[in-house]
């Protein structure tokens, strides 16, 4: 794996991670406000399905051997893809560290 693979696939590992962390957050929300919170399970769905996809991008980053090389289109398209989930999962992640305490 060549060092700009690596990197790639830790940023992208880390949205990833933020994206499950917001997607139970939403998950815990949603249970708790009841049937009106079936918005929030819908995005919080969506969000669990793009960071397994981010997690699965990591993992083949990290796993292919130096000697197969990546196109760098392929790297730049994974790259602004983790960037644009990122942005959009930051303010779903400010909110949700504001409504957490509440549930408790």
């Amino acid at each position: 794996m060549t060092t700009e693979s690596l990197s790639i696939a830790g940023s992208v590992l880390g949205v990833s991670a933020a994206g499950f962390k917001t997607a139970q957050s939403l998950y815990n929300i949603a249970s708790s406000i009841g049937s009106s919170g079936e918005g929030i399970r819908l995005f919080a769905s969506d969000t669990d399905i793009f960071s397994h996809i981010l997690y699965s991008c990591s993992q083949t980053l990290e796993s292919t051997p130096n000697s197969v090389p990546y196109s760098s289109r392929l790297l730049v398209a994974i790259e602004d893809t983790a960037e644009l989930c990122e942005q959009v999962l930051q303010p779903f992640g400010r909110i949700t560290e504001r409504l957490d305490p509440l549930l408790v």
